[in-house]
């Protein structure tokens, strides 16, 4: 379960919870089996903190005061970027007959045509860093962190790889906001958003 930015602190977290580039983006959730447990951890989680000054002091709310029948719903199947396996569309699709008659309607909606920098913007920018692996590096000191998986020494192959400069950065934190916007407002008539969150199964 992936929470509103801004509703669980950072506070804690491995490697580093210092802020940075990916800060704007980062979000910690819970993972169980039951929506129940869910809604429990969150409310346990949930909450402003003075170690992350990104965190919101927001009341949350039960699910139980929500009226499922007046839920405006939109989805894509496909993001225009990655189209996704079968098992992943045959598992959003099933998802989205179940849900059809509950709420008050289902729409088929297109995201916005910035959706398309998801990749410069989110990975390139805030994950990879732009600066060769300098801080990650240094992160990984303060930890002692020196041995990684075979997936992971992947990713820091393209960290190492990843430079711009500080003109490039500013004209990507521009973009990004930019971004921003664009799903604001495509946000605007909806209330929930069904899509894959990748295009495989984990």
């Amino acid at each position: 379960f992936k929470p509103t930015k801004g509703l669980v602190p950072t506070t804690g977290n491995v490697p580093n919870d210092i802020g940075g580039l990916h800060t704007f983006l980062l979000t910690f959730g819970a993972m169980a089996r039951k929506v129940e447990d869910l809604e429990l951890m969150l409310s346990v989680i949930a909450g402003a903190d003075d170690g992350d000054p990104l965190s919101v002091p927001v009341t949350l709310h039960s699910s139980d005061s929500v009226d499922v029948s007046k839920l405006r719903v939109g989805y894509f199947l496909n993001n225009g970027v990655i189209a996704p396996d079968k098992d992943t569309t045959r598992c959003l699709t099933a998802g989205i007959d179940k849900l059809s008659p509950l709420v008050n309607h289902i729409t088929s909606i297109t995201p916005p045509e910035i959706f398309k920098q998801t990749a410069r913007l989110v990975w390139d920018t805030c994950f990879l860093g732009g600066d060769k692996g300098l801080l990650l590096s240094q992160s990984f000191e303060k930890t002692g962190q020196t041995e990684f998986s075979p997936l992971y020494e992947q990713m820091l192959k393209q960290v190492r790889a990843s430079s711009f400069d500080t003109t490039e950065l500013r004209i990507r934190m521009m973009d990004t906001y930019a971004y921003k916007r664009a799903f604001l407002a495509f946000m605007k008539d909806i209330d929930i958003l069904l899509c894959p969150v990748t295009a495989t199964p984990a």
